[in-house]
């Protein structure tokens, strides 16, 4: 199952290392392109990873849970995140300061959507 660190691992930090760039970034970029590019972007990384793992287990589980599961594992992040990039991308003069708040909501928003998005999942594993 090589698929699973990519998606519990690599797609998540791919969200957290989105918000540092878009803070680290000086060209400003209106929130409205920003929110529906993010959106759109990550509906592609839950369709994908939901899609390679409903493959990988052969139909095992159901493409709902996975998309269910996958969509609240990415989408709490990017939420959180890209908020409050853009909520203290004008009120911080300090760079440093502003990627380690980041860095540590990040941490911390990762935490809370492991765990909502494990709901959907341990019902596949009871059910399974």
């Amino acid at each position: 199952m090589w698929i699973l660190p990519i998606a519990y691992l690599l797609v998540p930090g791919l969200i957290g290392a989105f918000a540092i760039g878009l803070f680290l970034t000086r060209r400003p970029i209106t929130s409205t392109t920003l929110w529906l590019v993010g959106v759109f972007v990550v509906g592609v990384l839950v369709a994908g990873i939901s899609w390679a793992i409903y493959r990988q287990m052969h139909g095992g589980v159901q493409a709902a849970t996975l998309l269910e599961a996958f969509a609240t594992l990415y989408y709490i992040p990017f939420i959180v995140l890209t908020g409050a990039t853009l909520a203290i991308r004008t009120r911080l003069q300090s760079r440093g300061v502003g990627v380690a708040l980041l860095i540590v909501l990040f941490l911390a928003t990762g935490v809370v959507a492991r765990y909502a998005s494990g709901y959907f999942l341990d019902f596949v594993n009871a059910s399974g």
